[in-house]
């Protein structure tokens, strides 16, 4: 499948489609394989009917600074061409410039059991 880059031509933008309580969710995560989940802003909680006072848990994330995170189930989590039941998020408050609503991290893509091959020059992703 085709991904953008942002516009300094270092993050890999791709289109995910989250579904929960039959709310469907079309917005753009950034794919990083150094990130070990994945994360939503927690401005979009609302528009997939879940409660902030919902959540299944609380941690401490790192690398964005320390910041505290919330991990919620949606029902359904698509990305690069795959398909998820359940997926855990865990929500941030990423800046509003980034051109992105989460990230896409290792543990979706572990659990796609696929191999991710990324190829910059034709702009191509992939799971095989």
């Amino acid at each position: 499948m085709k991904f953008e880059l942002d516009r300094r031509n270092t993050l890999i933008v791709v289109e995910t489609i989250i579904i929960h309580k039959e709310r469907e969710l079309v917005t753009q995560f950034m794919v990083d394989t150094g990130s070990e989940i994945t994360t939503i802003r927690s401005s979009l909680l609302p528009a997939l009917q879940i409660n902030s006072a919902d959540y299944t848990r609380k941690l401490d994330i790192r690398g964005v600074g320390k910041t505290v995170g919330y991990q919620y189930e949606v029902d359904q989590f698509a990305a690069l061409d795959h398909r998820l039941r359940k997926l855990r998020l865990i929500t941030t408050d990423l800046n509003p410039a980034f051109p992105f609503s989460g990230i896409i991290g290792l543990d979706f893509l572990k659990l796609t059991r696929k191999r991710l091959v990324i190829d910059f020059q034709l702009k191509e992703i992939e799971l095989l």
